[in-house]
C-alpha cells in the first residue's frame, strides 16, 4: 500500500508545505539571480552518499523515463530537481516514449550493434571483484561496427541536449548529422566555447585507457578505479523554426556508444541537475571523483547533504568512532571550504540529514546513549545530539547556505511515539526496528512504504524523504 502523504499533513506528523521565500536566498544570491533571469544555462551539484542515490531504498517514479538520471525515485533529490525545473523543460530516457501515452512511439531508433541497459561495466568507477555498483548511473551501451543512435529534435524544441557517458572503451569519433544537412542547429563546443555548425560535428566520449590509484585515505579494498562521466551533454540548438528534425549520433571508429537520452526546452537555455551522490561514500571517497563528478560541471551550486553515515559517527563502531565532535565537524568544513575554493566560485547550501538507526541518538528504551567505544579514549559523555549541534554550528560559521534536518527527524520520531499512546518508542518510529542490533524489522514499519523513516534501518524510505523534503521544501521557494 502507498504512503498517505496527505494523511501526514493533516494529522500534524508534517508541515505543510510553505508559501514563504527562501530563508537562505540571501547565502546563494547569484545562484537564486541566475535561476530567476534563466538568460544562461544554470549547473546544479548534489553531492551525499547512498540516501540521495537511485539505488531502490524508495519507491520508483511512475514516469520514470520522462525524469533527469538519478531523480527517478521517491528520494531528495527528485524532490529538489521537480522544485528548481525551469518551466517547459522536459527529459526523455533511452525507454520512453514520445509522449508518456503513446506506448508505440519509441523516441530513440538504435542501429549498428547491440543494444544493453546497465549500471554496472568495468570501464566505470572501482575496480573491484566482485564489482560493486553505488551509483546507480544506469546507461545504455550500444557495441558494433558503426553504433548509432537517431532521434527526432522536434519543431516545439529550442534546445535539445543529447545525454551521454564517456569511458575508455566509447568511440573517441562520435558524429553527428542533421538529416536536412547545415544551418538549421548549432552545437556547442567546449574547446572553443562557441556555438558551431552541427551537421557533421565530431566529438569524443572516451577517455584514457588507465587505472587511477585508490587516494590514501578512502575504505574502498580496490586496485583502483577508472574516469567515467555520466550524465554529460552535448548542447544543441536550432537557428531556424521549421519542421521537425532527425539528428543522428553515429560512431566513426567502432569505439560503443553510451547514452542516457535527451533533455529539451522549448527556451533557449537549460538548468543541469547532477546528482553526483555515491553510496557508501565518505568524504575522501567523494573527493577520488570531484574531478568529474563536480568540477567538469563548473556548478553554480553545489548542494552537500553532508554524508554524515559515512563519515562514520555511530553507535556501532567504525574507523572514526574516536572523533571529537570538533574532529568530526571539521573534516566537513575543510571539505566544504576547498569546494568554495574552486576557480569557479560555486556557491553552496549544505544540509544535514538524520537517518541510521546505527547512530542511535536513542536506544530502543528512548534512552538518549552515549558513545558506547569512547570510554578509552576518554571521549565519554558525548551523544550523537553533540556531533551534530557542533556540526551546525561550524556551517553556520562559514559563508554558505546551510540547514539542520536532525531535530525536525527526530521529533517526527517523538510526535509519532506520542501518538501511540504508550504502545510505541521513538526509537520504532524512526527505525522500524524493535532492537538495536537485532535484525528485528517490525512488519509495516521498515521498506519502501513502510511508517518508519528508513527501509532498512538506514536509507530513507517514502516517509523519511517526504519529512526530509517538508521541510527542506521552503529553502527552495526561489
Amino acid at each position: 500500500m502507498a504512503v498517505d502523504f496527505a494523511a501526514l499533513e493533516d494529522q500534524g506528523f508534517v508541515q505543510k508545505r510553505s508559501e514563504m521565500n527562501s530563508p537562505v536566498e540571501a547565502k546563494v544570491a547569484a545562484f537564486a539571480s541566475n535561476w530567476r533571469k534563466r538568460t544562461k544555462d544554470v549547473n546544479i551539484v548534489l553531492l551525499d552518499g547512498s540516501v540521495s542515490t537511485d539505488m531502490d531504498y524508495a519507491s520508483e517514479r511512475a514516469d520514470q523515463p520522462y525524469r533527469p538520471p538519478m531523480c527517478t525515485e521517491l528520494n531528495l533529490p527528485s524532490y529538489i530537481e521537480e522544485k528548481l525545473r525551469w518551466k517547459g523543460q522536459q527529459y526523455r530516457r533511452f525507454d520512453a516514449n514520445g509522449e508518456q501515452s503513446q506506448t508505440n512511439n519509441p523516441v530513440f531508433t538504435e542501429s549498428g550493434g547491440v543494444a544493453v541497459t546497465t549500471n554496472i561495466d568495468t570501464a566505470w568507477d572501482w575496480q573491484l571483484i566482485p564489482h560493486e555498483t553505488n551509483y546507480n548511473g544506469i546507461t545504455r551501451l550500444i557495441t558494433g561496427a558503426n553504433p548509432q543512435v537517431s532521434y527526432l529534435f522536434r519543431s516545439s524544441y529550442r534546445r535539445c541536449d543529447f545525454v551521454y557517458r564517456t569511458d575508455y572503451l566509447s568511440s573517441a569519433n562520435l558524429r553527428v548529422t542533421i538529416s536536412v544537412g547545415n544551418g538549421k542547429v548549432t552545437v556547442f563546443d567546449e574547446t572553443s566555447g562557441t556555438w558551431v555548425e552541427a551537421n557533421g560535428y565530431s566529438f569524443s566520449a572516451k577517455e584514457l585507457d588507465q587505472i587511477i590509484p585508490v587516494l590514501a585515505g578512502t575504505f574502498k579494498t580496490a586496485t583502483g578505479f577508472r574516469k567515467t562521466i555520466f550524465q554529460k551533454r552535448l548542447k544543441m540548438r536550432r537557428t531556424e523554426v521549421e519542421t521537425s528534425w532527425q539528428i543522428t549520433i553515429r560512431s566513426q571508429d567502432g569505439g560503443r556508444l553510451g547514452y542516457w537520452g535527451i533533455q529539451y526546452s522549448g527556451h533557449d537555455n537549460m538548468i543541469n541537475f547532477i546528482n553526483s551522490a555515491r553510496g557508501s561514500h565518505n568524504i575522501a571517497a567523494l573527493r577520488c571523483f570531484e574531478q568529474w563528478s563536480v568540477d567538469d560541471w563548473k556548478p553554480d551550486l553545489i548542494l552537500y547533504a553532508c554524508n554524515t553515515i559515512n563519515e562514520m559517527i555511530s553507535q556501532a563502531g567504525g574507523t572514526n568512532e574516536t572523533d571529537t565532535p570538533a574532529t568530526f565537524a571539521g573534516r566537513f568544513g575543510s571539505f566544504i571550504n576547498a569546494l568554495r575554493a574552486k576557480s569557479y566560485a560555486p556557491e553552496i547550501f549544505a544540509y544535514m540529514l538524520f537517518v541510521n538507526r546505527w547512530q542511535q541518538p536513542v536506544d530502543p528504551t528512548d534512552r538518549v546513549l552515549l558513545r558506547r567505544t569512547s570510554v578509552a579514549a576518554g571521549l565519554n559523555g558525548y551523544t550523537l545530539f553533540d556531533y551534530y549541534d557542533y556540526l551546525h554550528d561550524t556551517l553556520k560559521s562559514l559563508p554558505i547556505a546551510s540547514v539542520n534536518t536532525f531535530y525536525e527527524f527526530f521529533n517526527y520520531g517523538v510526535l509519532r511515539a506520542a501518538a501511540s499512546a504508550g504502545t510505541s518508542t521513538i526509537f520504532k518510529e524512526l527505525f522500524g526496528y524493535a532492537s538495536a542490533g537485532g535484525n528485528d524489522p517490525i512488519a509495516g514499519k521498515t521498506g519502501k512504504e513502510g511508517t518508519s523513516l528508513v527501509s532498512d534501518g538506514t536509507h530513507l524510505n517514502d516517509v523519511g524523504n517526504f519529512v526530509g523534503w517538508r521541510f527542506l521544501e521552503k529553502y527552495f521557494d526561489l
